[in-house]
């Protein structure tokens, strides 16, 4: 018996032992067909070993700014993909699957009549299975240190300045040299710096560094630039000039006309916030709020916009306003 038991629990053993080889086998095809569908490596995309499409980045006025500039790739999100945070502070986070990304620095060197060039290729990297492609040409201010934001994969906070045509609207931006508008100050020993475009100067400007004056001195045109550029297929060269606004006078605002702005805009808000349209607008975000605190998993898209459509009609009700539509 003793020895019938010891070749039963051999046996038990030998079958086991498969079944974890078995096992592991399957794991190991599980996790290659994940890979398939999943980039694990995101940060690793092949690179193309003959690249064809160069396009050169000319900058001037480089000296003048800490500003950096960078080629961005992304995958196709219908092959690779991770969900990604989105909305911000006071807004509804959601989760919605986004493209992995790879940002590169681009290298300017000195060249000629002070400016400095670099180049990138557009078809750096190969497609492979997640669809590697160019999305767009990204600039930063070199001090941009993000804060508290997970979801950055580049440690700066990037604004586009070319994008390739399917990224924006027909006749949306043109083709052309750009302008960037750069400064650097302090108000209550606070560093403002970076480099925009007059629409964001202007449109942002509230309170902001900017004055109004200098603002003023250029056409509507110029100031609705949306300091974006549009790439074709046959796009080879990009320029951009970067402007200091410390180098001229009366472009950036005092300490005490920031502080005048601040003021203004504190007392408009306080004036905003006894209208009947305001109290409605905040009523009807707590609701929206709490519904979806309670609500867990979130109900089926038309549940959803009933539900809000209730609380928009009651909220403006409320508040004696003739409800719009939501």
């Amino acid at each position: 018996m003793v020895h019938a038991s010891r070749t039963g629990d051999l046996a038990n053993q030998v079958f086991e032992s498969r079944l974890t080889v078995l096992g592991c086998s399957l794991l190991a095809v599980h996790c290659a067909l994940l890979a398939a569908c999943v980039n694990w490596d995101a940060e690793a995309p092949e690179a193309n070993p003959h690249p064809s499409h160069f396009v050169t980045l000319t900058v001037t006025g480089l000296s003048i700014q800490s500003a950096r500039f960078f080629a961005e790739y992304e995958t196709d999100v219908h092959r690779c993909k991770h969900m990604v945070r989105t909305g911000g502070k006071g807004s509804y986070y959601l989760l919605d699957p986004g493209p992995y990304s790879k940002d590169v620095p681009i290298a300017l060197l000195p060249a000629r009549n002070g400016t400095a060039e670099g180049s990138f290729a557009t078809d750096q990297y190969s497609p492979g299975v997640c669809g590697w492609r160019f999305k767009r040409v990204a600039s930063a201010y070199a001090e941009d240190a993000p804060e508290n934001n997970d979801d950055l994969i580049s440690p700066f906070q990037l604004s586009s300045i070319a994008v390739l045509t399917y990224w924006v609207d027909p006749g949306g931006d043109p083709e052309g040299p750009l302008d960037l508008w750069c400064y650097r100050v302090a108000y209550a020993q606070k560093l403002h710096r970076g480099c925009a475009p007059l629409v964001m100067l202007r449109n942002f400007n509230a309170p902001g560094e900017v004055s109004a004056k200098f603002l003023s001195t250029f056409s509507v045109a110029q100031q609705s630039d949306r300091g974006m550029r549009v790439m074709t297929p046959q796009t080879t060269e990009i320029r951009v000039t970067l402007h200091s606004l410390n180098a001229i006078p009366g472009a950036l605002v005092s300490e005490g006309e920031r502080q005048a702005q601040i003021a203004r805009l504190k007392a408009e808000q306080v004036a905003r916030e006894q209208t009947p349209e305001y109290k409605a607008y905040r009523c009807e975000q707590e609701k929206r709020m709490a519904y979806s605190n309670s609500h867990k998993p979130a109900p089926d898209q038309a549940t959803l916009t009933a539900a809000f459509a209730a609380f928009h009609q009651q909220c403006w009700a409320q508040y004696g306003l003739t409800a719009s539509v939501p």
